[in-house]
């Protein structure tokens, strides 16, 4: 599983910086449903509670249903706090909560004998309240903005088979991506910032996945920032043609000098 060494900011430091934190669970064997049933009885109920009093601003339950990763976790808890100490900042008010709550326990269980917690994430952005997020650094990202339908294509014609929506975050000029796949439960989400030492969008998966976005040609390239021994990976996205555009996935066995490519899927995109 890829964690972050640090975690990065947006431009410059500001009095009101938000932070979104993933929590990795793993499920006991065979609890996997009892572990999603008690976290919505009791994790997300006092959740909700803190929004409504102002502790923090959002949560989600992210479900892992790619059999790649199912050794390593099933569920990421994502809660957006105001405030870059996150829990540490809101103790004294979420004590009072969790003492007032009961728990409900799933088939007489309680959370250690559903699962456990293998990891964790954590994302720092800067907001700007008057940000009007402009300017050639987000050219590379608004051929892509946008709420559409996705379809493969092939000889056969065209599929729906996904429904993707990526947007810049106004009051922090972040980069926000999520993705739901319709022929099965799966989902992903994403948070990207602009570092400006490289130059690039740095966007992290709620897998752990961390990519750069790289303009080459007209082409885009999204870099696997993973790289292990001479093996780099990265995904090449072409201008649309007619609306339809392909994704390349390539592989470099010898640290990037050259490369090959491994699968290509066209796809079009309907708002």
């Amino acid at each position: 599983m890829v964690g972050l060494s640090s975690s990065p900011a947006f431009g410059q430091q500001s009095e009101t910086p938000y932070t979104w934190t993933y929590t990795y669970i793993k499920a006991k064997e065979g609890q996997r449903e009892n572990l999603k049933e008690f976290l919505e009885k009791n994790w997300f109920v006092m959740d909700s509670i803190a929004v409504q009093r102002g502790l923090f601003n959002a949560y989600r339950l992210i479900r892992n249903n790619d059999t790649a990763l199912d050794a390593k976790w099933d569920y990421i808890v994502a809660v957006e706090y105001f405030t870059r100490g996150t829990y540490a900042d809101i103790e004294a008010g979420w004590v009072e909560i969790r003492r007032s709550h009961s728990t409900t326990l799933v088939a007489g269980k309680n959370f250690p004998d559903l699962g456990s917690i293998v990891d964790s994430q954590q994302l720092v952005f800067e907001r700007k309240d008057n940000a009007q997020c402009q300017g050639a650094r987000y050219a590379v990202l608004k051929p892509f903005l946008g709420r559409w339908d996705e379809y493969s294509v092939t000889d056969e014609g065209e599929n729906l088979f996904g429904r993707l929506h990526i947007s810049i975050d106004p009051s922090g000029c972040s980069l926000r991506k999520e993705f739901q796949l319709l022929a099965r439960p799966f989902s992903y989400s994403t948070l990207g910032y602009f570092d400006n030492d490289q130059q690039a969008w740095i966007e992290t998966f709620s897998g752990g996945s961390v990519f750069k976005w790289v303009k080459d040609g007209d082409d885009v390239l999204m870099v696997n920032l993973g790289a292990k021994g001479t093996s780099r990976h990265r995904n090449r996205w072409t201008t649309p043609d007619n609306g339809i555009f392909q994704i390349i996935e390539e592989r470099s066995d010898d640290e990037g000098r050259t490369w090959k490519t491994k699968s290509v899927t066209k796809v079009k995109r309907r708002p």
